[in-house]
């Protein structure tokens, strides 16, 4: 109980300690709250962090600017949930870049490979409400608790989303990059540039088919 007082306020207030010195602390302070933690983390200004020890993070990884991770189960793990991915769980790899705005719902685990950027703004969601089940609103209250839909998300190795991407579940492969404000609904293959498969258009070329830099 003196934890769920003491912990917010002490989390409240290193969230806007700026400079070198709330880097410092942040890291020092989540090092000892995540469940596991690399070397040379940087948390940067206004990140909000929900289930701490749910929480893995590689070395090298930059959680910028008023990013939000939300994790830890909320609800029973499924029959069907996928071995790969802890359920509840938000695991980050190492030298991956968290940009500002980011919101990663880990409630149906999600899992980031090596090398990964999550571009500004870019939504990431593993559980939602039932659009089937759902019908007293989607806010438990007396004893009714809204269904759940689970769609656990992993990224593979130098997976780079760009601006406002949204991903709502399935495995990305490898060298992917998803460009801007597309919508990702299912599995996506390596080697890869996406527009989007959320409308049954969509652009794959190869990498090595990309024009090279002048």
């Amino acid at each position: 109980m003196l934890k769920r007082l003491i912990f917010p306020l002490i989390e409240g207030w290193l969230r806007w300690v700026g400079g070198p010195v709330g880097v410092r602390l942040r890291r020092a302070w989540y090092r000892s709250r995540f469940k596991s933690c690399g070397e040379r983390v940087t948390i940067d200004l206004g990140v909000i962090i929900e289930g701490a020890e749910y929480i893995s993070v590689g070395d090298d990884v930059w959680i910028d600017k008023q990013v939000i991770l939300i994790a830890g189960p909320n609800g029973p793990t499924p029959a069907n949930h996928p071995a790969n991915i802890p359920h509840g769980e938000i695991q980050i790899g190492a030298a991956s870049h968290i940009c500002p705005g980011v919101i990663i719902q880990g409630h149906g685990g999600v899992k980031i490979d090596v090398h990964c950027t999550i571009g500004a703004g870019s939504l990431m969601y593993s559980q939602s409400n039932s659009i089937h089940d759902t019908y007293q609103g989607t806010v438990s209250h007396d004893e009714y608790v809204p269904p759940k839909v689970e769609a656990p998300i992993c990224l593979g190795r130098n997976v780079w989303c760009g601006l406002g991407v949204k991903i709502l579940g399935g495995s990305v492969g490898d060298d992917v990059f998803i460009k801007p404000n597309s919508v990702v609904v299912r599995d996506i293959p390596s080697n890869v540039v996406v527009e989007s498969t959320s409308s049954g258009s969509e652009e794959r070329r190869r990498f090595s088919e990309r024009k090279p830099v002048p």
